[in-house]
């Protein structure tokens, strides 16, 4: 009798592995089924493809634990897929640019973009200099991958995850010197407190197609983020819509005392042993990465400084000077430039310095920043693609590039 009893708990235990097994198995089989069945309909749909599309700069953009590990959700989360931003529905990834394939057409030369919100710019869309340089060079799609409040370690990371994968013939960094020296480090004290929260699995897992349906269910319909996608279609995705809503280059960002302080803490820049400078050995680091990212793709490589107003509007030096008593005469205002393009130059990287053609046009009547905003207005967007437009025909050429346009 006690045997009989003890086969049958035996075959019970049995039995219940199995079935924990097999649904385990089942399970698996289900995900991978979902994974292959999303990725084959996404050719086919769009609305699919939008739904079950998950931005590299949301999802665990991981380097190293011991030194920076990245986000899995921006400090500014404005972009995500459908958005509105600057006029533009932004397209299936986040970014402020065409659905573009990959795969790269034939004998068309791709510019890769990337860098945070001057990148992206602050004016309508068609005004802001990456759409102005479309415009200016025919026969050259460029590819607008800029994420605003970000820094070089993230725009690192979406140029190794995810600009690359454009085969991009030339790709420029714009680096911001009024918040690119310290944003990386700014965005790890935001998440350093839900670091183990935000990675509780491997980054596949967030890129896999059912991940990103369910998170977008979450993102639209429980969060409800309205988008203009969904009173058009998911067609729509990386369009200008040629509406910039309440957009107003007059009106001030930031009240006089919200901008003045700013200005006061900018002003730190002006100081070679200022702690704005702590992670510059890092961001030299991101530089010879993305350096070398480009040259084993066979791609040029572009550093594009953009200046602080600070640095420009001597107006607004004598207001923050006087605030702080001290002179602008103490202030080394070219310093930052001067250290990065030391930097770029002995590391024989290309680079455009745009300081100089701001300081001296800069006057009472002609401003190139929107007002008490720190981004480049209209005009500021123009002259940054004047400049550009030269240099990057100089580096397609260098490439082999076709300019017969």
């Amino acid at each position: 009798m006690l045997s009989a009893t003890f086969c049958w708990k035996n075959h019970n235990q049995h039995r219940m592995k199995k079935q924990i097994l097999l649904s385990f198995l089942g399970l698996i089989f289900a995900i991978l089924f979902s994974e292959l069945v999303l990725r084959i309909l996404v050719r086919y749909s769009t609305n699919i493809g939008f739904f079950t599309q998950n931005p590299y700069q949301q999802t665990y953009l991981v380097e190293n634990e011991k030194t920076w590990q990245g986000i899995t959700s921006i400090g500014c989360s404005y972009q995500y897929p459908g958005g509105w931003l600057n006029g533009f529905i932004l397209n299936d990834k986040g970014f402020q640019t065409p659905n573009y394939s990959y795969e790269k057409p034939k004998k068309m030369r791709r510019i890769i973009f990337i860098g945070d919100s001057q990148t992206v710019s602050a004016v309508p869309y068609t005004q802001g200099f990456v759409e102005v340089l479309q415009k200016k060079i025919p026969g050259v799609q460029i590819i607008n991958l800029g994420v605003i409040c970000v820094g070089p370690a993230t725009e690192k990371q979406i140029l190794k995850y995810e600009g690359i994968l454009y085969e991009p013939d030339l790709i420029i960094e714009v680096f911001f010197v009024g918040n690119d020296f310290t944003d990386d480090k700014e965005i790890l004290r935001k998440y350093k407190t839900i670091r183990k929260k935000t990675y509780l699995f491997p980054f596949w897992v967030y890129q896999s197609k059912p991940f990103s349906l369910l998170r977008n269910i979450r993102l639209y319909t429980i969060e409800k983020r309205t988008s203009p996608v969904f009173k058009q279609n998911t067609k729509q995705t990386g369009y200008d819509t040629g509406t910039y809503l309440d957009f107003d280059p007059t009106k001030p960002n930031l009240t006089e005392k919200e901008y003045l302080k700013l200005l006061l803490g900018k002003s730190d820049l002006f100081y070679p042993n200022s702690s704005i400078y702590d992670d510059w050995s890092k961001i030299q680091q991101y530089f010879l990465e993305m350096k070398q990212i480009a040259n084993s793709h066979n791609s040029q490589f572009l550093v594009v400084i953009i200046p602080d107003e600070l640095q420009v509007d001597t107006v607004l030096q004598q207001k923050a000077a006087d605030e702080i008593k001290t002179t602008v005469a103490e202030w080394d205002t070219a310093y930052p430039q001067r250290l990065i393009t030391s930097f770029l130059s002995q590391n024989k990287i290309e680079y455009i310095d745009v300081l100089n053609t701001l300081a001296v046009k800069t006057d009472a009547f002609h401003q190139y920043f929107l007002p008490r905003d720190t981004h480049l207005n209209k005009e500021g967007n123009q002259i940054v693609a004047d400049i550009l437009n030269p240099k990057i025909l100089e580096l397609l050429r260098k490439n082999e590039v076709d300019l017969s346009w």
